[in-house]
């Protein structure tokens, strides 16, 4: 499917949003399809691993367009190039959002074999339910096919099959089979979030309060270095070639 418009940049605690090289630009594109509510919850400011979080949107229609985010520990950024990107990210997430059938569908998710068992595809998944509860609220259900290593497709005996949905990332999250056999599945997109994105949010919030305490530290220490006649650096400004939102 031919796109006609490409946005990319990163998230964070600083905001980077770019367009393409011959975009159908209106000025409203940053407000429409990087909302301020999304990218200033503490759910995009959440640090994972260290790793940097970024995004690409192609539109393909007034009413479809396609979004990926990706995690990468790489200082290499191929700008609108979402493939080079991709294959050098640790963590990816796919996904498909439609207004006017209003469908949410995931499409594809990589971790790096060295990167599973960090929590970082659930991360990317709440995230994607997250910007797409943002987005639209009319937009319900998140629908995907199972391709995971422990999918439970086709799998007959009882036991056998719930044994691996136990196991399953999608099925833990909340997601459930339309049919037993799979691969198809499908979730409500609030009660997802619900179940799901308190997993993330407290960890930032125990951070920024150890953080809180190492700054309150740090201040006094600095009052008696003044106190007692040292002189106290000056920051110096950090000057940025591209534009970012604090």
């Amino acid at each position: 499917m031919s796109h006609r418009n490409i946005f990319f940049g990163i998230l964070g605690d600083e905001i980077v949003f770019n367009s393409g090289e011959g975009n159908e630009l209106n000025g409203g594109e940053m407000k429409k399809y990087l909302p301020k509510k999304f990218y200033n919850h503490p759910l995009v400011k959440n640090e994972r691993n260290g790793l940097k979080l970024l995004y690409h949107i192609l539109v393909y229609n007034p009413t479809s367009f396609g979004i990926a985010f990706y995690l990468t520990d790489s200082d290499l950024y191929h700008g609108e190039d979402l493939k080079s990107n991709l294959d050098q990210s640790r963590c990816s997430i796919l996904c498909y959002l439609d207004t006017e059938d209003n469908d949410m569908v995931i499409q594809d998710l990589k971790v790096d074999t060295v990167m599973r068992g960090k929590g970082l595809a659930q991360y990317l998944i709440t995230l994607s339910l997250l910007y797409c509860n943002l987005f639209s609220e009319d937009i319900v259900l998140c629908k995907l096919d199972d391709a995971s290593d422990n999918n439970a497709n086709g799998i007959e005996d009882t036991d056998e099959r719930i044994r691996y949905q136990n196991m399953n990332i999608y099925y833990k999250m909340g997601f459930r089979y339309e049919q037993d056999s799979g691969p198809e599945m499908e979730g409500n997109i609030a009660s997802l979030l619900a179940q799901n994105i308190g997993k993330f949010i407290k960890k930032r919030k125990a951070s920024r309060t150890l953080s809180s305490s190492s700054k309150t530290k740090k201040r006094r220490s600095r009052t008696l270095s003044s106190s007692s006649g040292q002189k106290t650096k000056k920051r110096r400004p950090i000057t940025r070639s591209q534009t970012r939102i604090n």
